[in-house]
């Protein structure tokens, strides 16, 4: 999960059409979230999403594929929310007047957003809204109101997810706040298929790096020290190229940026880390950051 930038003005056309004002008018009336039918998933709100998201669930990073495609997914759930959020004996229908809100709308791929990961979950810390503000211009979930329910989940439109989540050199995520250990658990962060592709990016450079260690220790035909810096600045500039945000999982490269010590280096043999560490050093100060 990478911070994004949304302008919460932009709003798409399809979100501002009576039709659309209709409908959340009708799902207030009636408190219920699921009358919501098209036109918070009109393609033209899709593909202005997926243009924000680099085509790529906003939890987790995949990019879309034909079998799986991402979905436009509700930060906060239009529809009745899970008990488990809830306390003893509460009950909510869901938050049924942002079926069609620009700011509540994420991309997000169905194994973060189905049954099994956030689903209808909700988690807060603070006061919940039970039911909708008068003002519609209370809608957006950046007003006080709603920020006031202090929300747990992380929104990558809202914070940098680099302040709650860090990466470790086996491809799981862990929390550096509550948000952030929550948010794993909710959106199913550290399921298998997707740890073993953060750790294949992670083994790949290792196989790099140990590959130039070994030409570099070659008893036959060693590589010069520029020689061997030349090769290893090729391997760092696609570790640092993956941070763009186009780029699938550019948080794990985000990652072993700020923390080569611990994510990549331990995989190194322990007498030959200071040759790499200090080859990564050089490196990054060629780099403007």
């Amino acid at each position: 999960m990478i911070k994004v930038h949304k302008d919460f003005e932009a709003i798409p056309r399809h979100l501002t059409q009576k039709t659309a004002q209709q409908q959340t008018l009708a799902a207030v009336a009636a408190q219920d979230g699921s009358m919501y039918i098209r036109n918070y998933k009109h393609p033209p709100v899709k593909t202005a999403l997926s243009k924000i998201y680099h085509h790529k669930c906003a939890y987790c990073e995949s990019t879309i594929t034909h079998s799986a495609p991402l979905q436009v997914e509700h930060y906060r759930p239009k529809a009745k929310l899970d008990q488990q959020d809830l306390k003893a004996g509460e009950t909510h229908q869901g938050y049924y007047w942002l079926g069609n809100e620009w700011s509540n709308l994420l991309l997000a791929c169905q194994n973060c957003n189905g049954k099994g990961a956030k689903g209808n979950r909700f988690p807060i810390a603070g006061i919940r809204l039970l039911n909708h503000p008068s003002d519609v211009a209370h809608y957006s979930i950046l007003h006080e109101a709603m920020q006031a329910e202090k929300p747990l989940l992380l929104n990558p439109e809202i914070v940098d997810p680099l302040d709650h989540l860090y990466l470790d050199q086996d491809g799981f995520l862990h929390g550096k706040s509550n948000s952030g250990n929550i948010s794993i658990d909710v959106y199913n962060l550290n399921r298998e298929g997707l740890r073993i592709r953060r750790q294949t990016i992670i083994n790949q450079f290792f196989h790099d790096l140990n590959k130039q260690l070994i030409e570099l220790l070659n008893p036959i035909e060693p590589l010069t020290p520029d020689q061997f810096q030349r090769q290893m600045n090729l391997i760092f500039k696609r570790i640092f190229d993956g941070r763009k945000p186009n780029v699938e999982y550019s948080f794990v490269y985000i990652n072993i940026v700020s923390n080569f010590d611990t994510i990549l280096l331990p995989f190194i043999e322990q007498e030959f880390q200071p040759i790499i560490n200090r080859s990564f050093q050089i490196f990054i100060q060629t780099q403007i950051f």
